[in-house]
């Protein structure tokens, strides 16, 4: 199905639910068993505060940062361009900055999405790579896929304002 002049105008977010849901798993598996770590440790009379201090600092933050952060990741795409949700920080571009998205190798586990910009450069998306997981692998092309057709209706929307505007 070939994009439509109607589909730029609702948001949509692209994210590899496998991805998602491994980094989703780890955090709340890490959360879990860090807050064992934590009940075991605070109810301790032989640990010192600083050491449930530091304990407490170590134990919250990782599956925190994996649940909220990188369980995220992924492209917010909108009529006025896309947000990219990396896990240390969600970068917005307008749809004249974007080339078009493609999938490359990455290490010997996984490829990688990147959004090729018009200036030559790249930007890593976080949330399309494919991991370890079978599931992850078999989603991130269909997605990177999905995301230049919505470029593509971006584009053919904007030429058809463009041309309104002009008559």
């Amino acid at each position: 199905m070939g994009p439509t002049v109607n589909e730029p105008s609702r948001a949509q977010v692209f994210v590899n639910a496998a991805v998602a849901g491994w980094n989703l798993g780890a955090g709340v598996g890490l959360l879990l068993f860090g807050s064992l770590i934590l009940l075991h440790t605070m109810i301790s009379p032989t640990v010192s505060l600083a050491a449930k201090s530091l304990i407490l600092a170590v134990c919250l933050p990782i599956p925190l940062f994996l649940l909220l952060r990188l369980a995220r990741g992924g492209v917010v795409c909108d009529r006025r361009g896309i947000t990219i949700r990396n896990p240390l920080g969600h970068i917005h571009l307008s749809w004249d900055e974007v080339d078009h998205f493609e999938q490359r190798p990455g290490t010997r586990l996984a490829n990688t999405a990147w959004a090729c910009l018009s200036d030559g450069s790249s930007v890593h998306v976080y949330g399309i790579v494919t991991s370890v997981s079978r599931m992850a692998a078999l989603q991130g092309e269909p997605i990177i896929e999905a995301l230049n057709r919505r470029l593509a209706a971006q584009r053919l929307a904007d030429a058809v304002l463009v041309e309104d505007r002009v008559r």
